[in-house]
């Protein structure tokens, strides 16, 4: 999570700059079995508990958003979905390395969600994602 608990001007740049590394890591090690999710939006980031047990945690529909294009992710190539929301905060340098996906439906949500993945992972035919999780593709 970039942004908290200190705001970042370059939040969008760096979730994303680092949502690459990770799968490049990942990718030279030989498994690729993740996914990653990207959104952005107003959360609440913090300490959550009891005097015996605290955990630092993020509340929020921004959290969801991305929990849900994480599973999605999983189906797609490349590993990464990318909210639209992300890669308009991203400054034009971070833009270049992205390309439109596609809309899909995400559970909870009325209006679908454009999504954006790598470019060095676009695809000649958009790929079906799964239906199964209340999530279904938009055409």
């Amino acid at each position: 999570m970039f942004g908290a608990p200190v705001a970042r001007a370059d939040a969008a740049d760096s979730a994303l700059h680092a949502a690459r590394q990770i799968r490049d890591r990942i990718l030279g090690h030989g498994e690729l079995d993740i996914g990653i999710g990207l959104a952005t939006g107003p959360v609440f980031a913090g300490n959550l508990g009891t005097d015996q047990r605290l955990e630092y945690t993020v509340i929020g529909d921004a959290v969801n958003e991305a929990s849900r294009l994480t599973e999605l992710a999983k189906h797609t190539p490349g590993r990464i979905l990318a909210s639209d929301a992300v890669i308009r905060a991203a400054s034009e340098p971070e833009r270049q390395y992205w390309t439109p996906h596609g809309d899909c439906s995400l559970k909870g949500r009325t209006l679908p969600t454009q999504t954006w993945v790598p470019n060095c992972f676009v695809t000649q035919r958009p790929v079906e994602l799964p239906t199964s999780a209340g999530q279904s593709p938009k055409s």
